[in-house]
């Protein structure tokens, strides 16, 4: 199916004219118009300005024009619904915006259309996705700093610099593995990845992982208690380990 191809496959099936653009962006809007009411992808989608830009993409190819001018000539780009596209809804999946049209269009759709890209519009997520994800962040952001700055205190001054670099280095290796960890559930997920569905357990991990982070602040107490008073500081005195 021509909505499954990559852009370099499609790029070269073009240039060929294997196929036209008018075809590609039609397989991409039966695609939507066949599986959206489950998946949800799309606010809105401007079906006749998809096709007209495809008409012209393969008006330009007729006469001539190649990739290596425009690189994307013909090949239907979705664009997110936080992008300006000048005469397009814009709603940031927000109902604050309501019927909002951009009279402008982002920098980065002119670079697309620029390249000779179709451009489509989907959307974020509405209703209860976006209050969830915006509640995940905020705990996200303020657990990290709150076990960072409790964990500082409650080790000695002549450790804390390594604890920090410790602390830092495995939140990165966390970090990175998670993101490494994402990608092969999508791979695996197969066909399944389009569901929004398919993503629960993983945002119930993080969840979980987030929860048992926060919990972890009510242990420093604990172990500050256990280190006891802190030395008192001498003045002039070079509190800085010497390494042999």
């Amino acid at each position: 199916m021509l909505n499954q191809l990559s852009i370099s496959e499609l790029v070269a099936k073009l240039a060929g004219r294997e196929v036209s653009a008018r075809a590609a962006t039609q397989a991409c809007l039966d695609q939507i118009q066949r599986v959206d009411p489950q998946i949800r992808a799309f606010i809105s989608y401007d079906a006749a300005d998809a096709l007209a830009q495809a008409d012209a993409a393969d008006q330009a190819l007729a006469q001539g024009q190649t990739h290596a001018q425009k690189p994307l000539l013909g090949v239907p780009i979705g664009v997110k619904d936080v992008i300006a596209v000048k005469g397009q809804p814009l709603n940031c999946g927000s109902r604050i915006l309501g019927d909002f049209v951009s009279p402008y269009d982002a920098t980065v759709i002119e670079k697309l259309k620029a390249a000779g890209a179709v451009v489509l519009f989907p959307h974020m997520p509405p209703h209860l996705t976006i209050p969830l994800l915006v509640l995940y962040g905020f705990f996200f952001m303020a657990s990290y700093p709150m076990t960072e700055a409790a964990l500082m205190e409650s080790v000695p001054d002549a450790v804390r610099g390594r604890v920090f670099g410790l602390f830092v280095m495995g939140g990165g290796v966390i970090g990175n593995l998670s993101h490494w960890m994402v990608g092969a559930k999508v791979k695996q997920l197969g066909a399944a990845a389009y569901s929004v569905n398919s993503y629960f357990p993983i945002y119930a991990v993080i969840a979980l992982l987030m929860v048992v982070s926060l919990a972890g602040l009510l242990c420093l107490p604990a172990i500050q208690r256990r280190e006891g008073p802190a030395a008192p500081r001498v003045e002039g005195e070079d509190t800085m380990p010497l390494l042999t």
